[in-house]
């Protein structure tokens, strides 16, 4: 059978990733470089009972440790998970993870936040 999610995942990484430099809380060196599709303008909706919320967050899709997302690409490493309060040096700017939105087939929707100094 095939694995749809996982198959949109890698072909997502492969067409659209970058290799990005991964920094676990409180590190100030680099803990891995992640293969991930930076979104400077990801859409957030939130539906809670209230009215509708639209706004916009740059965030990174990514695959965790044991994705299988073929040779070449660089999911997170076993043992590391991304965390909030991890950053990511995307094109000379910092952002921070503020949300995680594991997809449940070893991808995640990581939103972000620019950190300013």
């Amino acid at each position: 059978m095939v694995d749809f999610a996982r198959t949109a995942l890698r072909a997502a990484l492969k067409a659209f990733g970058k290799d990005w430099d991964y920094y676990a809380p409180g590190q100030d060196e680099p803990a891995a470089t992640i293969t991930g599709v930076f979104n400077q303008a990801h859409e957030v909706v939130e539906l809670e009972g209230e009215v509708p919320v639209n706004t916009t967050a740059p965030s990174m899709l990514a695959a965790l440790a044991g994705a299988n997302v073929g040779p070449g690409l660089k999911p997170f490493p076993a043992g590391l998970a991304p965390e909030k309060g991890g950053r990511f040096l995307v094109d000379g700017v910092l952002y921070s993870i503020v949300d995680r939105h594991p997809d449940g087939q070893g991808g995640m929707l990581l939103l972000l936040h620019e950190v300013t100094a």
